[in-house]
């Protein structure tokens, strides 16, 4: 799975690879010449529900496959100097995924808290569908 990783913390190494870039604006560059959608993920390195929601949601294997062949993916690491663009809505909730246009505009609210696998592959699966259908 292509990761982008935002301040990078030595505690995430052993479970993120190697990021393909280095932030959410890179990431959103990448968008707008693929003309995919970017998820964008906001986490802390010492959250437990940001770590479970990485090794449990993010890392299985249909959703690293769905993110890997139809989005690009942003993670920022908060307490690591990550970034929050000023222009989305952020309430403190960690881990927070926003799901953007390839010209960053929010597809849908913000997923806030450590979310069920097949609630996430099912949104995204279906914003895929609709994109594709366009």
């Amino acid at each position: 799975m292509k990761k982008s990783i935002i301040g990078l913390s030595l505690s995430f190494v052993s479970l993120w690879a190697e990021p393909a870039y280095s932030d959410i604006y890179a990431s959103a560059d990448k968008a707008v010449f693929s003309r995919k959608p970017i998820v964008f993920v906001v986490m802390s390195s010492t959250c437990s529900h940001c770590y479970s929601y990485w090794n449990r949601t993010l890392s299985d294997p249909d959703i690293e496959t769905l993110l890997d062949n139809n989005f690009e993916l942003a993670v920022s690491v908060v307490d690591q100097g990550g970034k929050i663009p000023s222009n989305l809505p952020f309430k403190g909730q960690l881990p927070t995924t926003y799901i953007l246009s390839a010209d960053a505009k929010l597809l849908s609210n913000p997923i806030e808290g450590d979310i069920d696998k097949t609630k996430l592959y099912s949104l995204l699966y279906s914003l895929n569908e609709a994109r594709r259908s366009e």
